[in-house]
Parts: C-alpha cells; structure tokens; sequence
C-alpha cells in the first residue's frame, strides 16, 4: 500500500460537519454513498471472481470505496468535528451539556437525533479503517490477482484440460518409447531390407542399390512406426520428415505464455498475501456490528460485512489458484504446471535434454518440448536408415 494511500484526507472544504449546522439528508446521503460504493465492490470482485473480466472496472470501484472510507469529509469527518460535543455518554438528562437547556425543541431533538448517529458511526470506525486497510492488499495486488483468475479461465475457455494434458503427455511417452527402440533389435526384423540384401547383395557404390535399398529400408521404417500413438498428432511424409500437428504447436505458445502470466502473478507470495486478507476478514466481521437505530447505519454495516464476506471469497480463490499453479497436481488446469510423466522416458536424442522439473523450471517450455520430439523423431529415423552402414541419410 503506498505511503500517500495511509493518510486519510482530514481536510474540512466542504460544508461544516458539526451537529447543529449539517443536515440529517447531508448524513444520510453520505452513508448511502458509502452504501452504494460498497455495493459496486461486491459486485466487481464477484464479477472477477467468477467470470474473470472487468478488470478496469473492478480496479475503479475499489479506489472509489478507498476514497469514501478514507474521506474526512464524510462520516469520519463528522465523527472528528464532533467528537468534543458527544463523547459522553449522555445517558442522562443530567450529563446533557450545559447549553443543551438553550436550545429550541427542534434542537434538542436534532442534538439526540445527531448523537444517535454519531454513536453509530463511531461504533463503525475501527471496522471501516480496518476494511480499507484490508481491501488495501487486494487493491494494491489487484493486477497479479486478475491475471491469476484470468488465467485460470483461459484454460477452461480453450479446453486445456486433464484430458488434453493427458493427450500430451501419451504422445511424448509415445514417441520417446518409439525412439528408445533397440536398433539392433529392429534390425533384426527389417524384412524388407533383409530381403532386398539378400536378392541383390550389398554395394552401397552401386547408385541403383542404394536407392532401392532406400526404399526398401523406408517400408521398413514405415512397419517399425505403425500403430505408433504419437502419429495422430504427427504427420510423416517420408525420408525422415516429421511434422507436429501445427494446431498443437500453435497450443503450446498459448500455454506456454498462459504459464508465463501465471507464474509472474503469483510471484514468491501471491497466495501469503491473499491469506493474510482471509484472515483479516473473518477478524473483522467480529467488530462489524450495528448499535443503532438509524436505518442507514443498519444497512451500511450490512453491507460493510457483504463486502467483507466478497473480499474473502475472492481473497480465497486466488490463493488456491496460486497454490495450484505453484504446485502443479492432477487436477485441471494445474496439471499443465506439473512435470509431464512422459519425461521420465526421454532418454535419447534432443529429448535427453529437456527440463524434466517441466514448467516449475523457467526454462521449460511445451513449444521447446515438442520441438525437440520432432527433431528426436528425425535423428531417430537417420539412425535408423544408417544402421548397417549400407546407407548415409
């Protein structure tokens, strides 16, 4: 919270606020402007919380309800100018100020009237500095909480979720199960191949040999890689040339630049920070109560614990989204967070080097990821062609 937003604007421009001189609607419009105020933040945090726009919106709301609760010149402001005149308890005719008995009926009405509502306001006060002190912390975090939810939305509106993790997941372990074959292995049952060498022996010199031992060791490549999960999203037109679905490549920047938001959202303590607002919250719907009569005072303190409960709803739901995004998991979309299963099995080729920690690391990327499956499938396929060193690819 910035220096210049502690200090409460105590300045007296306006009207006078003392008792006999302020108007009963000047009061009651200034409590019905709070009550307003107030009812534009629930709103706007809902509204965030639940949809994950508006952000401008929100942002102003919250400075206006900052700048109704800290006026000096509204309800605070007539709880300062009168604080000598009603500090007693008054609870007798007795205690009544001496130049009570010189005031006209409509007066000394107004004076019990007037005292009723500074009792209330006074009563409010300690909840009202805590409650702009509180919403201060959403206030001053308000672009790191809106990216948070943003994000999170953004998954579910593009469809990233468990299941299609999951899909991304089955395709790495396909392929690096694919280029982890044994080459020997798969030598052993290259039938075309075999066959070919065996019709017109060896001379890789022999420009004629070579190509149609190229063919042959082609048909075999194509058998080796059938049934393959990983080619549902991989399009191969032969002599080694692989290409990933550019739909899923186009979907990995997203979600790489949706981890990037996030991840700089939350920074080192987004969710300690959103906690401390629960906490404070609950603290101070205890001292949030009404001690009068006056209707408006009765709805305002209603109110001030609406926006108290809309704080903690939404202070609560950052702090989980924060926590997902930091801690990866199962669920959805934080499984996006969470180190991949299929990398335990890239072991071979540009896929050896890929961040295992996955995005937990700054320098994982899912567009790195499936470039280099891409390029792993390609030198896979060259170690393939020149096993037997019949053929240079």
């Amino acid at each position: 919270m910035s220096e210049n937003r502690d200090n409460f604007d105590n300045t007296n421009e306006t009207l006078s606020l003392k008792w006999d001189e302020i108007d009963v609607k000047q009061l009651d419009g200034e409590i019905d402007k709070l009550v307003k105020s107030a009812e534009l933040v629930i709103k706007q945090l809902d509204y965030v919380r639940t949809m994950g726009l508006e952000g401008l919106k929100t942002k102003y709301a919250l400075a206006n309800f900052s700048a109704d609760l800290a006026s000096g010149k509204g309800l605070r402001g007539f709880v300062t100018e009168n604080e000598g005149t009603f500090s007693s308890d008054f609870s007798t005719l007795m205690q009544l100020p001496g130049t009570y008995a010189n005031l006209s009926a409509e007066k000394k009405n107004w004076f019990k009237g007037a005292k009723e509502y500074y009792d209330g306001i006074n009563n409010l006060i300690p909840a009202i500095l805590k409650i702009y002190d509180t919403l201060g912390t959403i206030e001053a975090n308000f672009d790191d909480t809106f990216d948070t939810i943003g994000i999170f939305y953004r998954f579910d509106d593009l469809a990233f979720n468990a299941s299609n993790y999951k899909r991304m997941s089955d395709f790495i372990t396909s392929v690096c199960m694919f280029i982890n074959t044994d080459l020997i292995t798969a030598d052993n049952k290259a039938s075309n191949s075999i066959k070919y060498l065996q019709e017109h022996g060896a001379d890789p010199k022999d420009p004629k040999f070579a190509k149609g031992y190229r063919e042959a060791r082609e048909a075999d490549f194509n058998k080796l890689m059938s049934g393959s999960e990983f080619l549902d999203k991989v399009d191969y037109h032969g002599d080694g040339v692989f290409r990933i679905d550019s739909e899923w490549m186009a979907d990995s920047r997203i979600i790489d630049n949706c981890i990037k938001i996030a991840k700089i959202a939350i920074g080192d303590n987004l969710e300690g920070k959103m906690k401390s607002v629960i906490d404070e919250c609950k603290e101070i719907k205890a001292i949030c109560t009404a001690n009068s009569g006056v209707p408006g005072l009765v709805e305002l303190t209603r109110v001030l614990k609406d926006v108290l409960e809309s704080a903690q709803e939404y202070a609560d739901f950052v702090a989980q989204l924060a926590k997902g995004f930091k801690e990866g998991g199962s669920k959805e979309p934080y499984c996006y967070f969470d180190p991949m299963s299929g990398l335990d099995y890239c072991t071979k080729y540009e896929l050896a080097n890929i961040d295992k920690s996955g995005p937990k690391s700054h320098s994982f990327k899912y567009e790195d990821l499936y470039n280099k499956a891409e390029n792993s499938l390609i030198q896979f396929y060259q170690d393939y062609m020149e096993f037997n060193g019949y053929l240079e690819v």
